[in-house]
């Protein structure tokens, strides 16, 4: 009785700290770890000393070059930035992603961890559709400020993230699962939770004012909506035109023009990325400097293009007297300007290597005993997809941690559908 008390106690320890990990802030910091290093540093710790004495799987068996890359990049922040820097990247990435595959041991602790990332985006999107409605942020009040982050009238909410595109992602990604959950559930009670936060986490989503989030999200549903049959797709976008005509009128009576958002980025696409004619508003400009960026990278880290600028380099373009550029918002430049080539050819391969991986087994299918047209390897190679596309337009920095759990539940996962057909 008392081996399975001390289980219980360590599993809700294990789960807490993951629910926490992939959204934890990187810019608040207790002596010189960030929380978001700290949650990780104690999973490694809880793991090693209660769990299965430190055992790990053979990872290289699983997506080698996902693994090397993140040895890399830990390798280039210790050299680059510091020995505690490069330390702290592979104990939060590396050694986090091993053990939760490792404790990742049936269905029933899959759910608990897809559920508690489902969970979290919940308790998100309450706060940020509060810091919305009250324009007033909770946590990022010292980073962001407030005048210039209002967009169509709204505060772009992003709680515990360093920019409304990244918190957009996260609940993108995490309605996408929670849709998943749905789609498993036969209960309609339980099904009626599951609709209540993903309702609570698209409207936190739309209100981050992310249109890459937005079309993220409609992609990836569409996507997975085909996979369920015609009759449930033209069901669910018969919900979908009730449920946004809804959330539409709500703000515009608020005050929010949500629905100018939406007509930018039907003009965005069509004229900036389709290369229709189009008379492009001024509030639709939201493509930045993207376009201009790979000139300007590539002209910085001239002189460096084997091993890049370094790991926290600062990167720096005077537009003009009064603006100076210091973002890079498309991830793969970013990753050129701090690891160079070496770097970028790694990364690709591991993405590479990340949709070899699922769709090969995808084809396989593997699915668990509540699966039924739809599986989560499906999802995540869906996901996976979209998402590289998605960082030709945003720095992957926050989403880093759920990118790698994500990947470690999907190895997971093929684990166990494995065990289940050779049962």
């Amino acid at each position: 009785m008392k081996a399975l008390h001390i289980k219980v106690k360590k599993d809700f320890i294990i789960y807490l700290l993951i629910f926490f990990y992939p959204f934890l802030p990187v810019n608040y910091y207790l002596g010189l770890l960030s929380y978001a290093n700290i949650c990780a540093v104690l999973i490694t710790l809880i793991y090693f000393l209660l769990y299965q004495k430190g055992r790990v799987i053979n990872f290289l068996k699983y997506i080698p070059w996902f693994w090397i890359y993140l040895l890399i990049y830990s390798m280039f922040s210790f050299v680059t930035r510091s020995p505690l820097a490069g330390i702290a990247t592979f104990i939060g990435q590396f050694c986090v992603s091993i053990f939760v595959i490792t404790i990742t041991e049936n269905e029933k602790i899959l759910y608990k961890i897809i559920d508690g990332i489902v969970l979290g985006a919940f308790f998100l999107g309450i706060i940020g559709i509060v810091e919305a409605i009250t324009r007033q942020y909770f946590f990022q009040s010292e980073l962001l400020d407030i005048t210039s982050s209002i967009r169509y009238g709204v505060l772009r909410c992003t709680v515990t993230f360093g920019h409304p595109i990244n918190f957009g992602m996260y609940q993108a990604i995490a309605a996408i699962l929670c849709f998943y959950r749905i789609s498993q559930l036969a209960s309609s009670s339980k099904k009626n939770r599951y609709k209540v936060a993903y309702f609570v986490i698209v409207v936190s989503m739309i209100l981050s004012v992310s249109r890459l989030a937005i079309c993220f999200f409609v992609a990836v549903q569409m996507i997975l909506l085909l996979k369920l049959g015609v009759k449930r797709v033209i069901k669910y976008i018969c919900i979908i035109i009730l449920a946004f005509a809804l959330i539409v009128g709500i703000m515009d009576i608020m005050g929010l023009r949500i629905l100018t958002l939406f007509s930018d980025m039907v003009e965005m696409i069509l004229g900036q990325i389709l290369g229709f004619e189009t008379v492009i508003s001024n509030n639709s400009i939201g493509i930045g400097n993207r376009f201009d960026l790979y000139s300007w990278v590539i002209e910085a880290v001239r002189g460096h293009e084997l091993f890049g600028m370094g790991v926290g380099a600062i990167f720096e373009h005077k537009i003009n007297a009064w603006f100076t550029k210091t973002s890079i918002e498309v991830s793969y430049l970013n990753i050129y300007y701090q690891c160079g080539i070496v770097g970028l050819l790694v990364l690709i391969l591991s993405y590479m290597n990340v949709l070899q991986f699922f769709s090969k087994r995808t084809n396989r299918k593997i699915h668990l005993s509540k699966e039924k047209r739809l599986t989560f390897g499906n999802v995540l190679l869906t996901i996976f997809a979209m998402y590289y596309i998605c960082l030709f337009g945003v720095q992957e920095t926050d989403l880093s941690r759920l990118y790698c759990l994500l990947i470690s539940l999907g190895i997971a996962y093929m684990r166990i559908g494995r065990k289940i057909i050779c049962a």
